[in-house]
């Protein structure tokens, strides 16, 4: 199976401190997926392939540390398609 994909969102940031800041994303997702299934026998071999196109909204809010102006930690709660989420924390170095 393959995956190929883009991400394009507009991420807004709202300081609540020195060091800390709030987060909101708003923007789309758009890739494929492929499935290639072969099955070999004596004679010859047999290919099933399956392929799925899409573009999802994006929604997300998010909380960063940042405790030094080259680094910052963020955790990020994202939300596709009103269905599905991710949760992720990320390291950043800013140079």
């Amino acid at each position: 199976a393959t995956l190929e994909g883009w991400e394009l969102s507009f991420l807004g940031r709202l300081p609540i401190g020195d060091h800390w800041s709030i987060t909101g994303r708003l923007g789309a997702m758009s890739g494929v997926a492929r499935v290639l299934v072969t099955i070999p026998s004596e004679s010859m071999t047999v290919g099933l392939g399956a392929e799925k196109r899409g573009t999802i909204p994006i929604a997300g809010v998010g909380l960063v540390y940042r405790p030094l102006p080259s680094f910052s930690f963020a955790f990020e709660h994202k939300r596709f398609d009103g269905k599905s989420f991710i949760n992720q924390v990320v390291g950043r170095w800013y140079f």
